[in-house]
């Protein structure tokens, strides 16, 4: 997170990346979709989406609740801010509607990266989470294997439940592809931690870096443990850009 990476300044922004049609599954109704840049003046609200809906809703953090604790809310809010100021997040909106139905907050990731340093007293479950994702990410090893020194990563993909069902977070996923190749990326990498993303990123054509099971990291190297989570694997999963 913490690099010199800008958006060029020759990309249109915000723009349209990709459209499509799909059946809603109960009525059968033919819904249009255009899944494009998040806007500056909807920054606020796509913050306040991942704060208040993601992060009570992804398994790591449920695990670890996440939600409960104020200082590491307090913390994400900051984070995703960062984020979402670089410009590189989606979000897919019904044809003719401004109603935001689904987003995915993406970052880059370079090889020059400084290492992210929480706060002094930050909160346990947050390093647990970070220490987690920065040994997924090492053994996936992003940058060797697909001879880069930068990638498209992700850091949240949240879809409004009453939109779940039409493979809308599929299409958002695939419309990294326009994006990446437009802003320079070569592939997409992501750590999916539910067994749905999973099985959403492999149908759309991403591919396993790096899987363990989560009795596995608490057992082994990293040695953190996520009690009660539902799904049995974390995987980095990448989609090359052509």
């Amino acid at each position: 997170m913490s690099n010199n990476w800008t958006r060029p300044s020759n990309i249109d922004f915000p723009a349209v990346w990709t459209t499509f049609q799909i059946k809603h599954p109960k009525t059968g109704e033919t819904c249009a979709f255009q899944i494009k840049d998040l806007p500056e003046d909807r920054f606020d609200e796509a913050e306040n989406i991942m704060i208040e809906h993601f992060l009570s809703e992804e398994e790591m953090c449920q695990s670890k609740e996440i939600s409960k604790d104020p200082s590491s809310m307090a913390l994400a809010r900051i984070y995703y801010r960062e984020m979402i100021e670089r410009k590189l997040t989606l979000i897919c909106v019904p044809e003719g509607s401004d109603e935001i139905v689904g987003i995915n907050v993406l970052d880059p990731v370079t090889k020059y990266d400084d290492k992210i340093e929480l706060p002094e007293g930050t909160d346990a479950a947050v390093l647990d989470l970070q220490i987690a994702a920065e040994f997924a990410m090492k053994q996936a090893d992003i940058f060797g294997k697909y001879s880069v020194d930068k990638y498209m990563s992700a850091w949240g993909l949240y879809v409004f439940p009453k939109f779940r069902g039409m493979g809308i977070a599929g299409e958002i996923l695939k419309a990294r592809v326009p994006l990446g190749k437009a802003v320079g990326f070569h592939v997409t990498s992501t750590q999916f931690t539910s067994s749905t993303s999973q099985a959403v990123a492999k149908k759309v054509g991403f591919v396993d870096d790096f899987v363990i099971p989560y009795e596995d990291l608490g057992k082994k190297e990293p040695f953190i443990e996520f009690p009660n989570i539902k799904s049995p694997l974390l995987k980095v999963m990448s989609l090359p850009i052509n």
